[in-house]
């Protein structure tokens, strides 16, 4: 079973709980294990036309988080660790929106003369 899920803190239908950086990913699909997540954060640079410019194709780059998603599949419910690195070894909890490719196993149950069905 492959599920291909969008969430953000934003979205009424998948709300995320825990705290800034610390997001836990509630699965509400009918899944027996998660086999395994893939995450993509979303990004977009923010450029912009600086002010005392005169050119008018010069574009300076303003600062930009870069999500970096740890997935902890050890907890209950999934905890996804959002860090923003930066280049002098700090690290950052952060929020930002992301897609997950959650791969996972369906209940299954032996009936009473031993087939086995999903359910």
């Amino acid at each position: 079973m492959l599920l291909c899920l969008r969430f953000s803190l934003t979205n009424q239908h998948r709300p995320l709980g825990g705290s800034v950086g610390q997001r836990q990913l509630t699965i509400e699909e009918n899944i027996q294990t998660v086999t395994s997540i893939i995450t993509q954060p979303h990004y977009s640079s923010t450029l912009y036309m600086a002010d005392d410019y005169v050119a008018t194709d010069y574009v300076e780059e303003g600062d930009v988080a870069m999500p970096k998603i740890l997935v902890d599949k050890s907890t209950t419910p999934i905890t996804l660790n959002i860090f923003e690195l930066d280049t002098f070894g700090k690290t950052k909890r952060i929020d930002c929106v992301f897609d997950a490719m959650i791969t996972g196993i369906a209940p299954l149950t032996v009936t009473s003369n031993g087939s086995i069905q999903q359910g």
